[in-house]
């Protein structure tokens, strides 16, 4: 599942790059919007897009992350679309993001009632050296899911680091960077967290990964109430600068030790 939160979470950052550019949809402007209420409450579903485009009607664009392929997931999209209909009376294009290769996978349902076809993104079948051109830092982190994807990281992830971009937002596509990498080659993953740690733990998708259960949480959670009660010690004026050093450093060494297990699974 954290494929799919750094997924929407590449969505938030760039959501028109992405629908122009890996999409191939003309737009004017993309909104995230509503969920209509009973989808809150399944286990799954990515956020829906308000599409708007001049002197023509709005649309919604239902757009679907997959890391492998699963027949099942079109009749849930199927569903989704039906709901979306429903609340907004606007039509409903829907498209599934497919990571990894698989033969299998098609873009068209057919059963005894009704025949429904959507728009299949292959990520493996785009050239990565196409978009690896773009100055479009919020579509890179996708580069290791595409053809000659993996022969870019290194490049991609300096022009990252040393970009003018909010801090933030660097720590978000850093880390997406590892994480999309990790499918493809781990070794490669891990050398590129050890190199660039020190922004990446910052990354509120590392947060959201938590949030989803993906993390260790007790473990964590003990070592971040220590780390708290340090700071407040020495803030307070009951731990010189010293001491406090000394104990607050093994203590980040773990987290980010855990940081590290974690976006390696």
């Amino acid at each position: 599942m954290k494929y799919d939160i750094v997924s929407k979470r590449l969505l938030e950052i760039g959501k028109e790059s992405i629908l122009r550019e890996i999409i191939g949809v003309q737009l004017d402007e993309a909104k995230l919007i509503e969920l209509p209420q009973e989808l809150l409450s399944l286990n799954r579903v990515d956020s829906p897009l308000l599409v708007e485009v001049k002197d023509k009607e709005d649309y919604i664009i239902l757009l679907e992350w997959q890391s492998n392929w699963n027949a099942d997931k079109v009749q849930d999209i199927l569903g989704y679309r039906s709901r979306l209909k429903k609340k907004y009376h606007k039509p409903v294009k829907s498209v599934m993001v497919l990571f990894q290769p698989n033969n299998r996978a098609i873009s068209h349902y057919k059963d005894e009632e009704l025949s429904f076809h959507f728009t299949l993104i292959r990520m493996w079948k785009l050239l990565a050296s196409h978009f690896a051109e773009k100055e479009i830092p919020e579509l890179w982190p996708f580069l290791p899911l595409m053809e000659g994807g993996l022969s870019y990281v290194n490049k991609i992830e300096k022009k990252i680091y040393n970009s003018s971009i909010n801090r933030s937002i660097r720590a978000d596509l850093l880390t997406s960077l590892s994480i999309f990498t990790s499918m493809k080659d781990k070794l490669l993953a891990s050398e590129l967290l050890k190199k660039r740690r020190d922004i990446m733990i910052e990354s509120p998708i590392y947060d959201l990964i938590k949030q989803e259960g993906l993390k260790e949480g007790r473990e964590e959670g003990q070592i971040t109430g220590k780390s708290t009660m340090l700071k407040q010690l020495y803030t307070e004026g009951l731990l010189d600068e010293q001491e406090y050093q000394k104990k607050m450093h093994p203590l980040e060494n773990k987290l980010k030790s855990l940081l590290n297990h974690d976006l390696e699974k």
